[in-house]
């Protein structure tokens, strides 16, 4: 999905982080943009690994005793019936054990993150030689995420744990709105599958979302001859066709 800023040369794109095929299915107009742009923003790096060790429980907690018995018992058999040890859990916070669990739903789903949008441009727009930016570090918005309050992430993990067909379901939706141009379809998706809503509440809630959204307004106001970024959509922005 492709907007471009009324009044400039600022495009956006709407990207996803997995996909179910390994060509980007983007159309005509979004690659004029990217092969034009002289400058592209992206969320974060995503050729670096995250340091996750901020989501870490403190020596003494584990997460066996930190969650209820019977969520806890949800995730071992989940661990179980996809051959993880969840011993690897153990030390760490709801939160990244939820998206941990996702990670594999997607794939049930039939994505890949090989297949990401910005794991796919940002190597592209290396070797084109594009100024590239990056608005946070890789962990910056996990921290959201680790800032929520425990019943928030416990949520989280129940839905990721217990409700393996909403997950697949929402993955599904997400992607086919994704590669059909519909935001509504997208929006739709977010609204149907609760583990969405409930990170869009915690990540919104944080001081990031705001700064995410204003960096490229910014950029707006200062540039107009860097096309393309990776973001927020401002008011100004009108869409621009659509990715079949």
């Amino acid at each position: 999905m492709l907007w471009q800023v009324k009044g400039s040369g600022l495009f956006l794109l709407g990207s996803v982080h997995v996909l179910d095929v390994p060509p980007l299915p983007l159309n005509a107009a979004a690659w004029a943009a990217f092969g034009a742009a002289t400058r592209v923003l992206f969320e974060h790096d995503l050729a670096q690994a995250p340091d996750v060790s901020f989501a870490r429980l403190p020596p003494g907690e584990s997460l066996s005793l930190l969650i209820p018995a019977s969520l806890y018992a949800s995730l071992e058999d989940r661990c179980r019936e996809w051959s993880i040890d969840i011993g690897n859990f153990s030390g760490l916070q709801p939160w990244l054990v939820a998206i941990s669990l996702s990670l594999k739903t997607a794939a049930l789903a039939g994505m890949d993150p090989a297949y990401g949008v910005d794991k796919n441009l940002l190597p592209l727009a290396r070797a084109q030689g594009k100024r590239i930016e990056f608005l946070e570090d890789a962990a910056g918005a996990l921290r959201n995420f680790a800032a929520a309050p425990m019943a928030e992430q416990i949520k989280m993990l129940s839905l990721a744990a217990q409700d393996v067909p909403g997950g697949i379901d929402f993955f599904q939706r997400l992607i086919g709105g994704w590669k059909a141009g519909r935001a509504d379809l997208v929006r739709g998706a977010r609204t149907v599958a609760p583990e969405m809503k409930q990170a869009d509440a915690t990540v919104r809630s944080h001081p990031r979302a705001t700064r995410f959204r204003e960096v490229p307004c910014r950029a707006i106001a200062d540039r107009t001859d860097d096309p393309v970024a990776a973001g927020h959509l401002p008011n100004d922005a009108r869409p621009v066709g659509r990715d079949e």
